[in-house]
This record gives C-alpha cells, sequence and structure tokens, in this order.
C-alpha cells in the first residue's frame, strides 16, 4: 500500500522543487533593480522561463502569498519592489544575471530584453538584443546545471 503512494509523493516533492525554483527566479529577475513594472518582470520570464501571460499571474500570486513584503503596482506601470534583503544564494543568482544580462547595465529598465528579432547590423536602443547576449540559453542551462546538483 505504501508503494502506490510513494509515486505521488515523488511527483509532490518534483511539484514543490519546481516551484521553488520558480519563485527563485521570479525573485532573482525582481532584485535585478529592485523596480520592475509587471510588464518588464514578466518580459524577463518569459525570455528566461518562457512563461506565457496567465502563467505568470498565477505565478505572480503564488510570490505575492509566499512575499507579503512585495510592494508596488497601485496604479499601471507602477514598479514592485521587495524591500528584504536577499540570502546569499539569491545575491548570487541575481549577480549572474547580471553577468549575461550586461556586466555595465546597472538598472532593470536598460536590462529589459525585447522578444522581437533582431535585424543584422541594427542595434535596439534601450535594450538588449537576444541574440547578442544568448539569455535564453544561458538560464536554461544554468537552470539544468543547477537541477543536476
Amino acid at each position: 500500500m505504501t508503494q502506490d503512494k510513494s509515486p505521488n509523493v515523488v511527483a509532490g516533492l518534483r511539484k514543490k522543487a519546481k516551484a521553488d525554483d520558480d519563485m527563485g527566479w521570479m525573485e532573482a529577475v525582481l532584485r535585478l533593480g529592485n523596480s520592475a513594472t509587471h510588464v518588464g518582470w514578466r518580459t524577463q520570464m518569459r525570455a528566461i522561463k518562457g512563461w506565457s501571460r496567465p502563467t505568470f499571474k498565477r505565478r505572480l500570486k503564488g510570490f505575492k502569498q509566499r512575499h507579503p513584503e512585495l510592494t508596488g503596482a497601485r496604479w499601471r506601470g507602477d514598479p514592485y519592489s521587495l524591500p528584504t534583503q536577499p540570502t546569499a544564494a539569491m545575491a548570487d543568482l541575481v549577480a549572474s544575471l547580471r553577468t549575461w544580462l550586461s556586466p555595465r547595465a546597472s538598472s532593470f529598465s536598460a536590462q529589459e530584453v525585447k522578444l522581437s528579432p533582431i535585424e543584422p547590423g541594427g542595434g535596439h536602443t534601450g535594450s538588449v538584443g537576444l541574440r547578442d547576449l544568448d539569455l535564453i540559453a544561458k538560464a536554461r542551462a544554468h537552470v539544468k546545471s543547477a537541477k543536476m546538483e
């Protein structure tokens, strides 16, 4: 009888681990500049994790439950803010994301990723091109390596 429950227990643990990983990525992206608007945050999560709008909204609801100290979004364009200090592991993840995005970038708005195709030879002002950074591939490789540990 315990054998019948063990696959369910394992599946439940995997779900919890995935939810914790998702919350970690959401916090890291928010802490990049600690001033992400709803659209900016959603755009980054789409670039990193491939989330659709409904997925982001669902994950954001869970994030708000885990982090009641989250402020902002009182009106359209009002950035979210997380006033607490990050853990050492979170600070390392944020530093890694900053390195991937741009070594000289200092604010979230300067790091936004446009998902539109980049024309050869033409740069996008105010955004970082995905071809230049290969952000999605790096993020997925990081996620895979973290799961292997």
